[in-house]
């Protein structure tokens, strides 16, 4: 994050992104977006169903333009992962 930028100003714009450009793609799953304890930095994790949908979306023109709104205050570094595992609390 820039130097002075509030993490939740940057988490706002995350959040935004998905709601407006991410969400209503087919295969969105879900989302979370989280500030570190030190407030440094702000992640968004997305689960989708398949990795070319989120490579479709990419290019679309509306998330491009989010992505130039959210890097002027933040850097930005996409990491594309896929599950080894996971688990959860009932």
């Amino acid at each position: 994050m820039k130097a002075g930028e509030k993490p939740e100003s940057v988490a706002d714009l995350q959040l935004e992104l998905v709601e407006k450009i991410k969400k209503p793609w087919p295969g969105f799953v879900s989302q979370q977006t989280l500030i570190s304890q030190d407030g440094k930095t702000v992640s968004t994790i997305e689960v989708w169903e398949n990795f070319d949908t989120l490579k479709a979306i990419a290019e679309d023109r509306a998330l491009v333009a989010y992505r130039h709104k959210i890097q002027q205050h933040a850097t930005f570094a996409p990491v594309v992962y896929r599950l080894a595992g996971s688990t959860g609390q009932r």
